[in-house]
């Protein structure tokens, strides 16, 4: 029985270690994804208050009855402010939201630039954008590419991967040996020592945190550049996205105009397609089809995708998020699910704290490293040596498959380890001790 718990000591002791050296390395960018995760929960409401001259309206476009202006008319007037090089694209319809709608257009020249013009619904107004490279568009590519390009895109997708990891080893540090107690293991003992209240702040709130940390980190892969590029070329080979990327085609005659703006809103509100969120894409030529995107106002990213004929408005197709493939329906879910919108302001404020622990737990076990150092010693925890349990080989495996980046990385961390191991000068043994 003591040989047991000595082998679950020393099994501990090495997933403390890995947790402290990984934990320490990738604390930097960590806390960099943290901070700016934070900020970008609250993106919308901080930018209709930043910007309110831009994008904040009082009144509602969709009511009951219809729409409340000619909405035909604001494109033109949209499309005749930006001049020939622009192509109108679609709108943006966000209902209880205190946003207003938007005309989308595209440059006609080839770099695909999209302009987002906001109008007041009340009288039609056009209200202007929000300025490019503004400090939300700074904080995103902060959290996604750390303002370093592609490299930074590779140190993002590391970094989340290795989140994932660590907060699993946490979990295993602090799976308790005795659930009698809760002081320690539910709720931290402030009272005690020093180095005890750090370690309690540190194991408790990540392990409180842990499950809301590890479905942020791995939501957040789907925009990855290799997690997220391969999950987005099996959906799109194996036909998940067809439903969005390859609709029905128009087949009205190419004689026939395109339906206009308020006859597309109409056809919307008779269809009940929820106005919560709303985003219409226009047929730009005589074959394309009218897309549109809609769903409430919390929840997944659309509950609705219809497809209508450019010129006679009829339904080629109708999918709801249920019958959409498994693939489909996760990038709906996902990006709700990583920033906190799924259940609206209570969960952006659980996600909000999640992201503050987040932060604090490098600090905190910084500071467990820093108060437990004795003078003159490292501190740090050493690996010991030991027969990794099945369970432990078969979780690397899976975890180095399901998280591609983490999986290359602990091959290179292997390598380096077997060639320190290998040259590490070993001590030289008196003879008299031989």
């Amino acid at each position: 029985m003591v040989k047991n718990r000595h082998l679950d000591a020393r099994l501990k002791r090495w997933f403390w270690a890995w947790h402290f050296w990984i934990g320490l390395v990738a604390s930097p960018v960590l806390v960099v994804l943290a901070v700016t995760g934070a900020i970008y929960i609250f993106k919308s409401e901080l930018e209709i208050w930043w910007y309110a001259d831009q994008v904040a309206a009082e009144t509602e476009l969709m009511t009951p009855s219809g729409t409340s202006i000619a909405v035909q008319s604001v494109v033109d007037r949209v499309m005749e402010s930006l001049g020939d090089q622009y192509s109108a694209y679609g709108m943006e319809i966000e209902t209880g939201s205190g946003r207003a709608p938007a005309v989308l257009a595209m440059s006609d020249d080839g770099n695909h630039q999209l302009v987002r013009r906001h109008f007041d619904p009340a009288d039609g107004r056009l209200m202007g954008e929000v300025p490019p490279n503004n400090f939300f568009d700074l904080v995103l590519d902060l959290h996604r590419r750390l303002m370093l390009g592609t490299i930074g895109r590779v140190l993002v997708e590391l970094t989340t991967g290795w989140t994932i990891v660590v907060v699993l080893m946490g979990i295993v540090i602090w799976w308790p040996r005795s659930w009698k107690k809760a002081s320690g293991v539910f709720w931290p003992r402030l009272r005690a020592k020093r180095y005890v209240q750090l370690r309690d702040l540190h194991s408790v709130g990540g392990v409180w945190a842990g499950i809301l940390i590890v479905l942020i980190s791995f939501t957040g892969l789907l925009f990855s550049i290799v997690w997220g590029s391969s999950f987005h070329a099996t959906a799109f080979v194996t036909g998940q996205y067809d439903a969005a990327l390859s609709p029905p085609q128009s087949v009205s005659s190419p004689d026939r105009d395109h339906l206009d703006a308020d006859r597309i809103l109409k056809i919307a509100r008779k269809l009940e397609i929820p106005t919560g969120r709303m985003s219409v894409d226009f047929a730009r030529t005589e074959t394309d089809s009218i897309k549109i995107t809609a769903g409430h106002k919390y929840g997944t990213q659309s509950t609705r995708l219809v497809i209508l004929d450019r010129a006679s408005g009829d339904v080629l197709s109708d999918h709801s998020l249920s019958s959409l493939p498994p693939m489909a329906v996760y990038t709906q879910i996902a990006y709700p699910l990583h920033i906190g919108t799924i259940g609206g302001l209570p969960t952006k404020i659980l996600w909000l704290i999640a992201s503050l622990i987040l932060v604090a737990l490098p600090f905190l076990g910084i500071a467990m490293w820093w108060t437990r150092r004795k003078p003159g010693a490292s501190g740090a925890p050493n690996r010991p040596a030991i027969n990794r349990p099945w369970w432990v080989t078969g979780a690397v495996i899976v975890l180095g498959i399901s998280l591609p980046v983490v999986g290359i990385s602990m091959i290179a961390i292997t390598i380096i380890d077997s060639l320190i191991q290998r040259f590490r000068p070993r001590p030289i043994i008196p003879d008299s001790k031989v």
